[in-house]
């Protein structure tokens, strides 16, 4: 490929995007509960990281070793926001 990534890594990267985002639904009601006023990451299916602050989450990624741009984050709402479907 042109960008010097096989299409099977982007495949695989794609995925694992995809698991991620599905997982971090999955649990929103917890996390809301768990971790109000705070962002949340979810990386390769597991909340790696949770802070207050932005900055510091990315940090915190940073140090954990999580691939810039990888994870998967969050901010919890204190109450909430309805979705209308």
């Amino acid at each position: 490929m042109g960008l010097g990534v096989e299409k099977e890594e982007l495949d695989a990267l794609f995925a694992q995007g995809k698991a991620d985002s599905e997982y971090l639904m999955s649990i929103l009601p917890e996390l809301h509960k768990k971790y109000p006023g705070y962002y949340v990451a979810v990386y390769d299916r597991k909340v790696v990281a949770v802070s207050r602050c932005r900055k510091r989450l990315r940090r915190l990624l940073r140090k954990r070793g999580v691939p810039r741009g990888r994870a998967k984050i969050e901010f919890m709402e204190i109450k909430p926001v309805p979705w209308i479907l």
